[in-house]
């Protein structure tokens, strides 16, 4: 049986098969055995007009491809791949021999063309993979692809460094972290000394990787060693990785590689991230301590580890400046970063309007009250219970200096003649006042 759309997706193939017999063919339709199921439809496609350049993809004189059309074709758009897996390691291509149409579905698959438009779309691909101009010069690359097992998500803060002709390697602190996710802060050379607090360990490459990334460790490890980093390298990143890891929390690992920015520009670092179960960090530790030079056991513990483990990527949500743009850079609220500004007040109002600036991007807020938080505001003020009897400028500072890590906050608990009196001793020149 079909669905409508699906039966339309039938037709809509068969005037193609019609108007260019040889550019197209339809060789098998295989129906969906009970509702709600895809149709499978295998064609072969005529790649000899397109011409193949270096670096592009080898298409054979005609491609079988085959295209899953869903139940509620022409609201969900169709999926289709290679019946091989021989341009697998090509961008765009996805899983071994799905072709990755479009970057942005909900934008570019337009339903009211159907198949036309979709077969129109293949062509295109096909013809620019010929070319090697899939990722044509001023659009952003295609990125690699590390399938998230874990459900955990790191987040880097800090541009990362660059690396040299061969690639850097350290460490990044993890200054902030949940059970559901770790910020990355600091990055922390190899060659400088190593801090006693939470780290993860870092390999960055100035080459590529595999478009989609390795599932096991001990492919990973050979991934990286094919790119110039010993094995030696790898295991001591390893082992300190976990011994700056707490018992009870997984080891975190980042891998970067320069394949991320524009076709033509500069390459920025993409970082994929991965950790250790609990149980195999707290054991690998063990061992690192325990070893001794006539009783190796953390090299035993590890390799025996690394031929079996699978990789555990986690979800990446980048919050680096050089990748990211923040979505006030255009907006009024833009003018205040880099401010320095004096709030008069932190009630209702004022701690509102102060966690407003410091997510805008002041430098520099003063914070002055002379009241303190009781039981009877926090239904109407940005306080909570544990605040009770806290002045309302230093729950304020707490609240903002927790929603953004690193702002100077100076609070005070006095009235505003007292404020009017410091500011006009201080030297900040570049200071706003509101009172509130």
């Amino acid at each position: 049986m079909k669905s409508e759309g699906q039966a339309w997706a039938v037709a809509q193939l068969g005037e193609i098969t019609a108007v260019s017999p040889e550019a197209f063919e339809l060789l098998e339709i295989i129906d969906p055995a009970r509702e709600n199921e895809g149709m499978t439809v295998v064609v072969s496609v005529n790649c000899k007009p397109f011409e193949r350049r270096e670096g592009g993809i080898p298409l054979k004189a005609r491609e079988r491809l085959r295209i899953s059309v869903p139940w509620d074709f022409p609201l969900d758009r169709p999926t289709v791949n290679f019946t091989h897996d021989r341009y697998g390691a090509f961008a765009h291509v996805q899983w071994g021999s799905s072709i990755c149409l479009h970057q942005a579905p909900d934008v570019e698959w337009q339903a009211t063309r159907g198949m036309f438009g979709f077969m129109q779309r293949l062509g295109e691909w096909l013809e620019a993979g010929a070319a090697g101009e899939l990722d044509p010069v001023g659009m952003p690359l295609h990125p690699p692809v590390a399938y998230p097992v874990a459900n955990f998500r790191v987040v880097p803060t800090q541009n990362a460094p660059e690396p040299t002709e061969t690639y850097w390697s350290g460490y990044v602190e993890i200054p902030r972290e949940a059970s559901h996710a770790a910020e990355l802060g600091r990055w922390i050379e190899q060659s400088e000394e190593v801090p006693d607090i939470r780290l993860a360990s870092v390999i960055l490459l100035p080459t590529t990787m595999p478009f989609e990334y390795p599932t096991t460790v001990w492919d990973l490890i050979v991934a990286l060693m094919e790119r110039g980093v010993s094995l030696t390298m790898i295991r001591l990143l390893m082992t300190i990785g976990v011994l700056r890891t707490g018992e009870g929390k997984c080891a975190i690992f980042v891998l970067g590689a320069a394949m991320r920015g524009v076709s033509g520009g500069r390459l920025l670092q993409h970082l994929a991230c991965w950790r250790m179960d609990v149980a195999q960090t707290d054991k690998l530790r063990a061992a690192a301590i325990a070893r001794t030079d006539d009783n190796p056991i953390d090299e035993q513990v590890f390799y025996a580890w690394a031929f079996e483990a699978k990789v555990e990527w986690c979800r990446v949500l980048e919050d680096r400046p050089e990748i990211v743009e923040r979505r006030d850079s255009v907006s009024p609220a833009a003018y205040w970063r880099g401010k320095s500004v004096t709030l008069m007040g932190c009630g209702a109002i004022g701690s509102a309007v102060a966690m407003m600036l410091a997510k805008a991007g002041v430098a520099k807020l003063r914070l002055y009250d002379n009241n303190v938080v009781t039981p009877g505001v926090l239904v109407r003020q940005g306080f909570d219970r544990r605040q009770i009897a806290y002045t309302k400028s230093s729950a304020t500072k707490v609240n903002v200096e927790a929603a953004v890590p690193g702002i100077n906050v100076i609070e005070a608990h006095a009235d505003v003649a007292q404020a009017l009196t410091d500011e006009v001793r201080s030297a900040g020149a570049d200071s706003h006042r509101h009172r509130a």
